[in-house]
Parts: structure tokens; sequence; C-alpha cells
């Protein structure tokens, strides 16, 4: 759950970070992107 959560913030602040102009649209699906995998391999661990 502590992971999710991190990610979760991750990605809400590198959206704020986008639309305060400090990172550009790569940089952020890029973050996305990680994120997502990262939800993926934790969904899977969950499961085991």
């Amino acid at each position: 759950m502590k992971q999710i959560d991190k990610t979760f913030a991750m990605i809400v602040l590198s959206e704020i970070l986008f639309e305060k102009g400090m990172i550009n649209i790569e940089t952020l699906q890029k973050i996305k992107t990680t994120s997502n995998s990262e939800n993926r391999t934790i969904n899977k661990n969950n499961l085991i």
C-alpha cells in the first residue's frame, strides 16, 4: 500500500510541475509510464 501511495504522489506532483511549466510533456509521460509499470508489478505481487 505504501508504494502505491508514493506512486500516486509522484504522478500528482509531476502534473503540478507540468502545469507550472517546470517539466515538459515528455518528462510527464515518462513519469506516468514508469508509475504505471510499477503499479502493475505491485498488483501482480499482491495476487501471489
